[in-house]
């Protein structure tokens, strides 16, 4: 799944794009050709993902997918699915912070990272479904040191290893402060 989805009218009279980070929308009307409505689209887009994500896009490689969002943002962020409750994503702040490898990082869920007196908090917020939101956490490093932390949270569907998973959760880290 690339950053930028990309869907031409039937009748050719436009290009339209979405965000799958924040699901903003962007639509453009091809006046000489499909190629040159798709290019300017991919021109906004940069804009949008450096500005509103904090997001640098060079080019928009074919097919990239979470691993590349994740791990060009500056802030720690991480994604897991909701079913599992496993990260399948997370880029090398968000390592450095927690403590972990980047093979140690892969066999995560998010019970490892909360101390266990969270852990019925966290259940009750996975059972509700918010989308999209700010909350306050505490977060446990691999050392076992407690971080209060602010993370923002959006729910999306993502492709991973070739499969499409429609439960998926991508977090980015905020405000870290040792508690």
């Amino acid at each position: 799944m690339e950053r930028l989805q990309i869907r031409i009218a039937e009748d050719l009279t436009q290009v339209r794009g979405a965000c799958v980070i924040c699901r903003r929308t962007f639509r453009v009307f091809v006046r000489k050709t499909v190629e040159d409505a798709i290019r300017l689209l991919q021109r906004s887009f940069k804009i949008h993902c450096r500005q509103q994500h904090g997001i640098v896009v060079k080019e928009l490689p074919a097919g990239c997918g979470i691993d590349y969002i994740v791990e060009n943002l500056s802030l720690p962020a991480y994604v897991f699915t909701r079913s599992s409750r496993k990260l399948i994503a997370a880029n090398d702040r968000f390592r450095e912070v927690m403590g972990y490898t980047e093979s140690e990082t892969k066999a995560l869920s998010l019970e490892d990272l909360r101390s266990p007196e969270d852990i019925p908090v966290l259940f009750q917020s996975l059972s509700e479904n918010f989308g999209e939101g700010v909350v306050q956490s505490r977060y446990r490093t691999k050392g076992g040191r407690s971080l209060r932390v602010r993370l923002r949270y959006r729910d999306l569907i993502v492709v991973h290893n070739q499969n499409e998973i429609p439960d998926a959760c991508f977090v980015v880290l905020t405000q870290l402060e040792a508690a």
